[in-house]
């Protein structure tokens, strides 16, 4: 009785273990992402190139083609998804939701 005993609470301390491992990998992932979209999104915002072709001055900003703003605003969206899902991945752990919307982001 007593090795059963012992095999469910190792069981159950192996999972609690693997469960705070998730968490902060997830966290650490979550924060690299929103980092990295804030500063690609400020980097394209701020961003401007002149250009000399042909003797004409060419001046490029986000705001040249719909690309770039698309880029810039996508890019927003997401650093402000990932910032705020952040203290909601401990509730959300075993959920599928949090995991879903993720992937759409």
């Amino acid at each position: 009785m007593e090795s059963a005993a012992l095999k469910r609470d190792q069981k159950e301390q192996a999972t609690k273990r693997a469960r705070g491992k998730y968490l902060k990998i997830h966290v650490v992932c979550k924060a690299s992402a929103a980092i990295a979209t804030l500063v690609a999104a400020a980097l394209m915002g701020f961003n401007k190139q002149i250009s000399n072709v042909a003797g004409f001055e060419i001046k490029a900003t986000y705001n040249s083609s719909p690309a770039f703003k698309f880029f810039v605003i996508g890019n927003a969206i997401a650093c402000g998804y990932s910032v705020l899902s952040l203290p909601f991945v401990a509730y959300m752990v075993e959920g599928w939701m949090l995991n879903l919307l993720d992937l759409v982001i």
